[in-house]
């Protein structure tokens, strides 16, 4: 808890901001050397003024505020440690610090999902639907715990057993919306939960548009799902492209207000896509029993109803036989060698689904 408690007394220090903080990380390498370090040099990297402020601070009374840190789990990992993740070291004005609870993983393959917070059932169920499959392929779903389109995409993630992150507008003991406590909850058990600001930040409104760079910074590329044109989402739009980011975009319904702003910056040159695998495809990334299909020797007729069916939801015997036009015998024998070659499962009612088992 010592790191902690330095990272709140630095944070506490009148004229040290972000900037100021990640300068003196990268320098001193340890939070607790600033601290300890002679005047002189302090002035090496900060104006007399604020190398005064950060001598003359007084240790303050943070035992209430480590103790409610310490009972939600709060980890602190700053711009040195190993943990920090390698997507946001290289972005325009990367965090010096984020507060943790949960999960983080380094070098994940992330990919951020985005949208209006008054979204369209139809937005709702895009959304869950893209953040399920895409999860289920091994990306990291990222978003920003907001309303709408945000919470269904970390919903769709956890429904997959995937893995989640959702990155805050305010301190990381302050979940906002409240409402979304207990979907933080689920996060943490195989996410992760993080905030940029100092614990007890209120979620002030100038807060969003700085938290939206992590969200793309944290991602390979960016999936906007619904929003107006007037939209906090086109902030995280500009991120992604200043980051260099791919932008996705699912057209909308042309009639609809939540889609105005995606189906423009479709026509800005954004890259519409209608299935996660679009993604994955533009990605050029594989799910697990795609790379298993590698590995294993099919046949011409073994590959057709492999692609005939989907990882996700079954299809019942008849219809394999209308897209793939095998007979009832030649199909019932081509799916039970997939099923032995562990590409294939059978559920009840002779329905059919690719696994990776």
């Amino acid at each position: 808890m010592d790191k902690l408690l330095n990272y709140l007394q630095l944070f506490s220090v009148n004229g040290v901001g972000e900037e100021t903080i990640l300068n003196l990380i990268k320098n001193f390498n340890e939070v607790s050397k600033i601290f300890n370090a002679e005047l002189d040099e302090l002035l090496k990297f900060v104006d007399y003024d604020t190398a005064i402020a950060i001598k003359e601070s007084v240790k303050k009374d943070f035992k209430k505020k480590l103790f409610n840190l310490a009972s939600l789990n709060v980890r602190v990992v700053d711009f040195n440690d190993p943990m920090y993740p390698d997507s946001l070291r290289n972005i325009p004005h990367p965090p010096p610090v984020i507060f943790v609870r949960g999960r983080l993983v380094s070098d994940m393959e992330g990919l951020a999902i985005v949208g209006t917070r008054k979204c369209t059932e139809y937005g709702r169920q895009v959304a869950r639907l893209f953040a399920k499959e895409l999860a289920q392929a091994g990306l990291v779903i990222i978003s920003g715990l907001a309303r709408g389109i945000d919470t269904e995409a970390h919903i769709g993630a956890l429904e997959a057993g995937g893995k989640t992150i959702g990155v805050l507008g305010s301190g990381i003991d302050r979940i906002y919306p409240p409402e979304n406590r207990k979907l933080v909850g689920e996060i943490i058990k195989n996410g992760a939960v993080i905030s940029e600001f100092p614990p007890g930040m209120p979620p002030l409104a100038q807060n969003f548009p700085k938290r939206n760079r992590i969200i793309s910074g944290l991602a390979r590329a960016l999936l906007v799902v619904e929003a107006p044109i007037k939209s906090g989402v086109m902030s995280t739009v500009n991120w992604a492209l200043a980051q260099g980011k791919d932008v996705f975009v699912v057209p909308g319904n042309i009639t609809s207000k939540a889609s105005e702003g995606t189906n423009q910056l479709i026509k800005d040159g954004a890259i519409p896509v209608t299935t996660p695998r679009d993604i994955l495809d533009e990605l050029k990334i594989y799910p697990e029993y795609e790379k298993k299909v590698k590995e294993i020797e099919l046949s011409g007729d073994e590959k057709i109803v492999l692609d005939a069916l989907d990882h996700t939801i079954p299809n019942q015997f008849d219809k394999i036989s209308e897209k793939t036009h095998f007979s009832i015998d030649k199909l019932s024998s081509i799916l039970l060698a997939l099923e032995l070659k562990g590409l294939v499962k059978q559920l009840p009612g002779r329905y059919f689904i690719k696994t990776i088992s």
